[in-house]
């Protein structure tokens, strides 16, 4: 049973170096667990009580307005996906885009254009290249900070925007604020932020911001941007989670700033003493520790079963990289108990190569023709040369290996067999 599994967890002693930041220390009473009342306020028609929790976050992050998701940093992507293009079109895509982007150009009939990325996230050149030979896009969608921590060049890449609409995903991102490396201060135009992720929230909490720029041209109004997120959310959002956002804002207000500076002073200092096996990147998320243990000669699984011994749960792994998420409601025990792992880290002392390949889209028909095609479960071994009608992802990092509408070829069956991934839908 799920109870079962879960209280083990908790028994286990493991330190919490994964989603989600409030690292289950968050004080949520059970009987707040209510539903829209005439004396709670309404989400999605908020005039009281979530509208002033929410004006709160809008002034900590300099936005035009800013509202609260419990439906998770998917219902922000999905809302502000419908506000920069209601009635479809095209948009240039970075290849990291995460499986909700996918899902809700589908829903939206969005068509992509496709850029590659690098170790340094989004290359600039490839953004502007795709602006020149696609007049027709309307917008630009990027990921910064990615899994890794790596951050793109959000002020950069702006700048080539022109009239075209900036969106950001920047759901590993919402402490940023803190480092003044926000995408809102940085000129995005609307960015979805995934609050559970590292800051004090229930999972599912994320913010929706809506860039002044945005807002100003567009005339977008805080009504407007409800009525977004009601287009795609439910009904009967969490009011623990909602309960969990505003407690979030007031601790922001007057204990994030310090507290995310202790933070970054712990991890500048492990950083600096492991810096032989850190994942190093020109824009990098101050406070995320990745680290890539190859020229030690260890892949990620043998990393992470070192850092079981010491009771270290990290959150991803993928090749030699292992990425850890800490927050500032990490104790100093689970500090001592990462330095003490690292100290006694095994070395073999040669360095292992590891083959990234970047994955490329072979659409034949649009996304959301497939997503909305007659369609087949079938065994992926029997998948080639068929389209598929679903996004495949492995989750974590949620970035796409198939998407809705490609041709399946047989590279994309040997990783999908690789992953465990038996069965795909395809479009009869």
């Amino acid at each position: 049973m799920l109870s079962d599994l879960l209280e083990e967890y908790n028994k286990s002693g493991y330190s919490r170096f994964h989603m989600p930041g409030n690292k289950g220390v968050l004080d949520i009473n059970l009987s707040y667990d209510v539903t829209e009342l005439d004396c709670t306020d309404d989400l999605y028609c908020s005039n009281g009580a979530i509208k002033a929790s929410e004006k709160l976050i809008s002034d900590i992050y300099g936005s035009a307005n800013s509202v609260f998701s419990t439906g998770g940093n998917t219902l922000c992507i999905q809302a502000m996906m419908y506000l920069a293009m209601p009635n479809g079109g095209t948009m240039i895509v970075a290849k990291n885009a995460h499986k909700s982007v996918i899902n809700a150009m589908g829903i939206l009939d969005i068509t992509p254009v496709w850029v590659n990325f690098d170790k340094n996230n989004v290359i600039f050149e490839e953004i502007e290249n795709a602006i020149k030979n696609h007049p027709e896009a309307q917008a630009v969608f990027i990921t910064s900070p990615d899994y890794f921590g790596v951050m793109a060049d959000v002020q950069k890449i702006k700048s080539v925007c022109k009239n075209l609409t900036l969106l950001v995903d920047n759901a590993h991102g919402s402490h940023l604020v803190f480092f003044k490396k926000h995408p809102i201060s940085l000129g995005a135009d609307l960015c979805a932020d995934s609050a559970h992720k590292t800051l004090p929230v229930l999972t599912g909490g994320a913010f929706l911001h809506i860039g002044e720029n945005f807002s100003k041209i567009n005339k977008i109004k805080y009504e407007d941007v409800k009525n977004a997120m009601q287009i795609f959310g439910s009904t009967s959002p969490s009011f623990l989670t909602l309960l969990s956002l505003e407690k979030c804002a007031f601790w922001f207000k007057n204990k994030g700033q310090d507290e995310f500076l202790k933070l970054d002073k712990i991890t500048k200092k492990i950083k600096s003493k492991y810096s032989n096996i850190l994942f190093k990147t020109n824009l990098q998320d101050p406070v995320r520790l990745t680290f890539d243990t190859a020229n030690i000669g260890l892949s990620s699984q043998e990393f992470i079963l070192h850092l079981g011994k010491f009771k270290i749960k990290p959150e991803f792994d993928i090749n030699t990289k292992t990425v850890l998420i800490p927050s500032p409601f990490n104790s100093l025990v689970d500090f001592k108990k990462l330095n003490l792992a690292l100290e006694n880290i095994p070395i073999k002392n040669f360095k292992l190569i590891t083959e990234e390949k970047s994955v490329n889209f072979c659409t034949k028909i649009s996304i959301r023709k497939a997503i909305f095609s007659k369609n087949e479960n079938i065994f992926v071994k029997n998948a080639e040369n068929k389209i598929s009608a679903q996004t495949v992802a492995r989750c974590p990092p949620g970035i796409p290996i198939v998407i809705p509408g490609e041709i399946i070829n047989k590279q994309k069956i040997n990783i999908l067999e690789k992953l465990g991934i038996n069965c795909i839908k395809v479009v009869v």
